[in-house]
């Protein structure tokens, strides 16, 4: 279709303007994968409260999300099944002990919630 519209409106053929040679690779996000890992490692336990952001830890029982956790994935959580299913780096993650550590602290903290 743009080479039609460049043939009709220039006269040139779209081969003149699009050297194969000159045509540069698809971008790719590789290069961002470790940049993110270590993003979410060091800001997994980041949470907002108040307008800020705060550690998980620094929560108060009462915040509205521990209520919400409580109700929404109280059998199972539809996203953690959806990494376990995955092939490659994502199913891989699931096991990190940081992500372990993390869903075991945030369990505690809907836990004691629940029982305030």
């Amino acid at each position: 279709m743009c080479a039609d519209l460049i043939k009709k409106h220039e006269g040139r053929n779209i081969e003149d303007i699009m050297q194969a040679d000159s045509i540069r690779p698809m971008i790719t996000f590789e290069p961002n994968k470790k940049y993110l890992d270590k993003v979410l490692e060091e800001q997994i336990d980041i949470m907002p409260y108040n307008m800020e952001f705060v550690h998980l830890a620094d929560l108060p029982d009462n915040w509205p999300s521990f209520r919400y956790e409580r109700k929404v994935n109280s059998d199972r959580i539809p996203s953690e099944e959806v990494v376990k299913g995955l092939d490659g780096g994502l199913a891989e993650k699931e096991n990190a002990e940081i992500y372990q550590n993390f869903r075991r602290q945030m369990s505690e903290r809907i836990q004691h919630s629940a029982a305030k």
